[in-house]
């Protein structure tokens, strides 16, 4: 019997010569050849070996039971396959974080609602990790196998798994990033700045500013919320002292261990007085070397220098504090230095140089150790009744405080603790709510408000739960955004078929239920009660005083029929462009015409909106681009520059298509090139006129796009034509 083959699928032995198990499953392992791979094996060796993976997964699985029947603890322990243990002690502090564990384990219901074809290998892993997530709350199981997510992830960073030397500081950025992917969404900067952006009657800005001015926009994310702080650094000029101030956002931060000739007499002298480790220092001593100045030549100040000094300070907490000690000089060289860190709720504001009560409590750490055969990692967790738990993959232990203390850690989690009055605020707010779930408080749908899911875990679980961003909710018309399948619906109800668009045609793999012309049953409001906790409007309405942003979006709003009517207007308008460019677009002239490769970049993508694009809800697509401007391709003589290039800097176009294009949007000026050298010089010969068709069809698409910058007062903020 080959017992060291298992169907990865059933996970029933493979003991035939066909490699297959007793219910005929093609046996699923990686495919090496289409990474590229040679039998290097330094090379080969930071790969996932699919033989290791079923060998290791074989004599996990046969004892599984064994270790159920050992395990005395709530807490899911996960197997250790194809070395993983550096993801697993990551996986394990992240997903048993209640905001996240929260958040994902609603996410988890949800995919599991509907019977969805998931083909994109990102919504794989993040199925995955949900998946995990909810079994981590739910402790329906005590132990999980993390093959499926290993698969997934090779398919999307084979650099991440392999049998070399791997960083959970790694895994940590590359998970935290990913939930920032998937979750992320785009709303003012004002959010951020603490700034209380809006009022209800208010307008909200049109997509194609936030488009066209991404300076005045970031993104935002619950897993941001969680982790991410502000540093402020300053850089001044060792030539003419000038300081430059730079924000920076960080999600952790990394320190290095300062040896003993980098630390003052002070605290050596403290240490030897107070650590039984001759060679300790303290988290402190690391935060000072942190805040030294460093020398910096990669920015370049206004009197041409590139010499410089940089100093960092804290301008803005996290609420977890995620601290990376860099123990690792080399691949093959790990400094064992025992680093003190506080484990009790501690006053960290003279840690950060900060002002006011900063209390943080130690949440975790990961410790890491060199074994025999490769690198193993641990994860230590405070539970509810504040003991610890240590968890090396499948083996979960209860821990003393001393254990703690002494661990030589490679990450610490620091928690930020909340004051005793935001617990009575939350327990109220919570009462209400679950008196709302259970029915019995009914109120009138003018009397609920909707507030933002991953805003209200993160209200019940950190101490800074940041501002309430709803403004990317609502449209410029303050009534609810509609989204893409809102627009599809509509449109599919459209019965003349100059309407249709064909770049609105979405994905038929996917299947949704037909919206009603009801706007209670739009796609949008159905995302909305998804994504969503109903509370008083009164209490909402106290939660945005008291923690800014808004506007409150209340339970009888309306889902606009006005934006889904203009949107159809410029799917219109992109057809009829579209029609007149296929026409004239193979058509062959003498004279060709020079326009901006930039220019032509910006229309490309109006005219051709992605799906993806138009799924993120921007159902009017991309802004136009505006005037042509072949400005920057000339010199002072209004001579074409001689370092620009064609296909580099700018196109060739035939007569025909210049004359469309400059009737619809206008600009110029006129750069033409002639094999002839008499139309050179005389460039009004041989004039082309379009059809009186095509004159009207180009007034039409000029009158519907300067009816939409009127509706929505934005001619003054991008380009108009």
């Amino acid at each position: 019997m080959d017992v060291g083959n298992i169907c990865l699928r059933c996970q029933a032995v493979i003991c035939d010569i066909e490699k297959q198990c007793l219910h005929h499953h093609n046996q699923q392992i990686l495919d090496f050849e289409q990474y590229g791979l040679t039998g290097n094996e330094d090379v080969f060796s930071q790969w996932i070996n699919p033989q290791r993976i079923r060998i290791e997964y074989l004599r996990y699985f046969q004892k599984q039971e064994l270790s159920i029947q050992r395990f005395n603890s709530p807490n899911v322990g996960i197997l250790n396959i194809a070395n993983f243990s550096f993801m697993n002690c990551v996986l394990q502090i992240l997903l048993n974080f209640p905001t996240i564990q929260q958040i994902l384990s609603k996410v988890h219901v949800e995919m599991e609602k509907g019977d969805f074809n998931i083909k994109s290998i990102k919504k794989i892993i993040l199925r995955n990790i949900c998946c995990m997530s909810d079994a981590l709350k739910s402790k329906q199981v005590k132990l999980l196998n993390p093959t499926e997510l290993i698969k997934s992830i090779a398919q999307s960073e084979s650099k991440l798994l392999g049998y070399g030397q791997k960083d959970a500081y790694e895994a940590f950025k590359y998970i935290i990033n990913f939930l920032h992917e998937e979750f992320r969404f785009t709303n003012s900067v004002s959010y951020w700045k603490n700034i209380i952006p809006f009022q209800n009657q208010e307008a909200i800005t049109h997509d194609w500013l936030l488009l066209s001015q991404p300076s005045k926009f970031r993104d935002y994310s619950f897993i941001q919320n969680v982790f991410s702080g502000e540093l402020q650094s300053t850089i001044q000029c060792l030539n003419c002292n000038r300081l430059t101030l730079v924000n920076e956002n960080y999600s952790a931060i990394s320190l290095e261990i300062p040896q003993n000739n980098e630390q003052n007499v002070i605290s050596k002298f403290f240490n030897k007085l107070t650590k039984d480790k001759q060679n300790s220092v303290t988290l402190q001593n690391c935060l000072d070397l942190f805040y030294e100045p460093i020398q910096e030549t990669n920015f370049l100040c206004l009197c041409g220098s590139r010499n410089g000094r940089r100093t960092y300070k804290f301008s803005k907490f996290s609420n977890i504090l995620a601290i990376h000690i860099q123990r690792f000089k080399n691949k093959h060289q790990k400094d064992q230095t025992y680093v003190s860190f506080p484990v009790e709720q501690t006053n960290f504001s003279n840690l950060l140089n900060m002002q006011g009560d900063l209390n943080y409590q130690l949440f975790g750490l990961i410790v890491h150790y060199s074994n025999v055969g490769g690198d193993h990692y641990e994860s230590i967790i405070r539970q509810p009744n504040n003991t610890f738990i240590s968890i090396r993959d499948d083996q979960i232990n209860p821990v003393t405080l001393k254990y703690v203390k002494e661990s030589e850690a490679i990450m610490l989690f620091y928690q930020k603790v909340d004051s005793p009055t935001n617990y009575k605020t939350i327990h109220n707010v919570l009462t209400q709510y679950e008196l709302i779930q259970t029915g019995e408080i009914v109120l009138k749908d003018d009397e609920l408000s909707f507030l933002p899911n991953f805003w209200f875990e993160q209200f019940l679980t950190l101490s800074n739960p940041q501002m309430i961003i709803t403004s990317h909710l609502l449209c410029f018309h303050n009534q609810l955004k509609p989204d893409y399948w809102d627009f599809r619906q509509s449109y599919e109800n459209v019965n003349s078929q100059e309407q249709m668009n064909a770049s609105f045609l979405c994905d038929q793999s996917i299947n949704l239920q037909q919206n009603n012309n009801n706007n209670n049953n739009s796609s949008s409001y159905f995302q909305l009660q998804l994504q969503s906790v109903q509370l008083p409007t009164a209490i909402c309405q106290f939660l945005v005083e008291k923690y800014g942003g808004g506007p409150l979006i209340q339970k009888n709003i309306q889902t606009c029929t006005i934006c889904i009517e203009q949107a159809q207007n410029m799917s219109k308008r992109r057809k009829l462009e579209r029609t007149l460019i296929q026409k004239y677009e193979d058509c062959q002239s003498d004279r060709q015409f020079i326009i901006n490769l930039d220019w032509i970049i910006m229309w490309q993508r109006y005219l051709y909106n992605s799906k993806q694009q138009l799924q993120k809800n921007f159902i009017f697509g991309n802004p136009p681009p505006g005037e042509i401007n072949n400005l920057p391709l000339l010199d002072s003589n209004h001579q074409l520059l001689q370092d620009k290039q064609v296909d580099k800097d700018y196109s060739l176009i035939s007569h025909q298509l210049w004359t469309v294009l400059v009737s619809i949007y206008g600009g110029g000026p006129i750069i033409q090139v002639s094999s002839s050298s008499n139309e050179q010089d005389n460039p009004k010969l041989k004039t082309f006129n379009l059809d009186p068709e095509d004159n009207i069809k180009i007034k039409e698409i000029r009158t519907i796009l300067n009816q939409c910058f009127k509706m929505y007062n934005i001619c003054e903020n991008i380009d108009c034509i």
